[in-house]
């Protein structure tokens, strides 16, 4: 299994850009598979609430095995952090000027 470094080296030897990353390879050097599993594979994870079928298990299962699934897999990773950022309320402060910015209120009762 690639490391990050021999990533690179790869990269450079295809004459791809070096800042380029395999997320496929990346996904499956340590620690991204278990970071991945811990995030979007447990059953109480967000996205579940919306799609209950095990969709994402059978694409991680294969990715492993060695397809390149990173584009599913990096959607429904997407989809699930998000998830958690509004149901936990950890969005990240604003970055750009206030207009941009919506700001939930209380209603007053």
């Amino acid at each position: 299994m690639p490391g990050l470094v021999d990533i690179v080296r790869i990269n450079k030897l295809a004459g791809r850009p070096v800042g380029h990353v395999d997320s496929a390879a990346w996904l499956r050097v340590a620690p991204a598979p278990a970071q991945f599993e811990e995030i979007a594979l447990p059953p109480a994870a967000p996205h579940r609430g919306f799609d209950a079928s095990p969709r994402i298990d059978k694409p991680w299962a294969a990715h492993v095995a060695g397809a390149d699934n990173d584009s599913a897999l990096g959607r429904y990773l997407t989809v699930d952090l998000r998830l958690r950022q509004i149901f936990e309320g950890t969005f990240r402060p604003p970055l750009g000027p206030a207009s941009l910015c919506v700001t939930a209120k209380a209603v007053p009762a």
